[in-house]
């Protein structure tokens, strides 16, 4: 296995590299038929809300780009959020979610953190906090075992989804299903490439058998 971090957070990588590693593959929602980020439609839908981060994502997004970046959420911390505006929402921005936007979007919906890497030569996700990169894909646990199941979180199965809340990965534009897309492992290979380089397993040689 290499020693070579891949991202900015080599702690919170090699936990991810681990889960990857036990993790279960939800083949059934991963042939879920989805489409591409489209940014000129959905204009950072997914990062309306910002992301909780803990001390290592902190630590080094905050050396990166000091200022008030980060806001207390309950008893955890968050990318800060502010008012969008109506012209900033995409197609279909949903009405449960509330209509702000992460201090990070620019005004061309692009991540302030994947433009810095890129323009510094380095994996555009290399500064985003993992549930950034790996959206709409999340990890959940099977419940008597309690072993991680790589998944895309559907209507039926959205782990966010409580009364009056439907949910959230499975309601933004790149996770709700579309019948002109294609299978969500075929969509979203870049994502499932990454995690096979973080973790040593072959994710897409998998889900192609």
């Amino acid at each position: 296995m290499s020693l070579v971090s891949f991202t900015a957070f080599p702690s919170l990588e090699r936990d991810l590299a681990q889960t990857v590693r036990e993790a279960a593959l939800d083949h059934e929602s991963l042939q879920t038929p989805i489409r591409a980020c489209e940014l000129n439609r959905c204009r950072g839908m997914c990062c309306h809300d910002g992301v909780f981060v803990g001390r290592e994502e902190r630590g080094v997004i905050g050396d990166l780009f000091p200022g008030e970046v980060f806001e207390l959420r309950g008893q955890k911390m968050k990318t800060r959020t502010v008012v969008a505006r109506q012209d900033e929402l995409g197609e279909g921005y949903p009405k449960h979610f509330p209509q702000t936007r992460c201090i990070f979007l620019d005004d061309n919906h692009y991540c302030r953190l994947q433009s810095q890497a890129v323009e510094e030569g380095m994996h555009p996700w290399y500064w985003k906090p993992f549930p950034c990169w790996l959206h709409p894909l999340g990890f959940q646990r099977e419940a008597l075992s309690g072993r991680p199941v790589l998944s895309l979180p559907t209507k039926k199965k959205d782990p966010a989804g409580e009364p009056g809340y439907p949910g959230f990965a499975s309601c933004t534009t790149c996770g709700r299903v579309d019948s002109q897309g294609a299978p969500a492992w075929r969509t979203l290979e870049p994502e499932l490439r990454f995690l096979s380089q973080i973790s040593g397993r072959d994710l897409l040689g998998e889900l192609s058998c």
